[in-house]
């Protein structure tokens, strides 16, 4: 029509691509926790996705890079949260902050459902740990350190290695729920009963690398 522009077809625009890449993604995700890592296809996730084998292959060349994007988008989207909602410039207060925010994420049932696939599929498919490991290590525990460090800076968090204290924070506070998660129970349901048991895992925290403040 006269006064409009028809947009050429071909490659795709960045706008479209991205919105493809999360179309791609989601059914990905939701194809790996319904059927497992070792049964869900690349040619079944193209089929769901109702593009073509090759359009998949050329985002992704193998299954296990697929996987990687999909525990990369979670984790992305829990430190997007945080980001979110850490409005505080006191280490401390940041840390819990951060705290709370880890806790709901990994008590998610379908973030649940993602580690018990890892978990039970990871001696076939060493890629899956690898997948999770660096992820994992290098989304929530990085943000953490840097937190202990500035903690550290201003003499809130006694001295010692940020990585040793940031990883005994976190697994201290999600590792006995998650663990109960993944056996099937259902910890910590409201938000009255983590905030409970974030206050006591944090008490001792500070006993032990704190200086005493109670936060």
């Amino acid at each position: 029509m006269e006064g409009q522009r028809i947009k050429k077809t071909g490659r795709p625009d960045r706008k479209a691509a991205q919105a493809l890449g999360d179309h791609v993604i989601r059914i990905a995700d939701a194809l790996f926790t319904e059927k497992g890592y070792g049964v869900t296809s690349m040619a079944l996730v193209a089929s769901r996705a109702r593009i073509g084998k090759d359009t998949l292959y050329r985002r992704y060349p193998d299954k296990a890079t697929l996987f990687r994007d999909v525990v990369r988008r979670r984790i992305d989207d829990m430190l997007r949260e945080i980001g979110e909602r850490d409005d505080e410039r006191d280490p401390l207060r940041r840390l819990k902050s951060l705290g709370a925010a880890v806790l709901d994420k990994m008590l998610e049932p379908e973030f649940v459902k993602l580690q018990r696939i890892i978990i039970a599929e990871a001696a076939s498919f060493p890629e899956l740990g690898t997948a999770a490991k660096d992820r994992w290590g290098s989304g929530c525990t990085e943000i953490c350190v840097k937190i202990i460090e500035q903690a550290q800076r201003v003499g809130s968090c006694r001295p010692g290695r940020p990585d040793i204290i940031a990883r005994s924070f976190l697994w201290g506070l999600v590792g006995d729920p998650f663990y109960q998660a993944l056996i099937g129970e259902r910890p910590l349901v409201t938000k009255a009963e983590r905030w409970d048991y974030l206050d006591d895992v944090w008490r001792f925290f500070n006993i032990g690398a704190g200086t005493g403040s109670a936060v």
